[in-house]
């Protein structure tokens, strides 16, 4: 049992050395993540400002109509 112990104690440093190795990657991966959120939300708002560029056509589009319709009722 006393040797199980000193062997996982010896281990304990080596895990330490290993995450200590994996924090930078969490760190980039963690950048990277943001970097997507960040491009993803660009691109919802560029999505969003289509939507609001094609709602303004279609008011204009039925603007038109209708001054299109009172011309013919005039």
């Amino acid at each position: 049992m006393v040797a199980l112990i000193m062997v996982a104690l010896k281990m304990a440093p080596l895990k330490m050395v290993a995450l200590k190795m994996a924090a930078p990657k969490m760190v980039a991966l963690k950048m990277a993540a943001l970097k997507m959120a960040a491009l993803k939300m660009a691109a919802l708002k560029m999505a969003a400002l289509k939507m609001a560029a094609l709602k303004m056509a279609s008011l204009k589009m039925a603007s038109l109509k209708m001054a299109a319709s009172k011309m013919v009722a005039q």
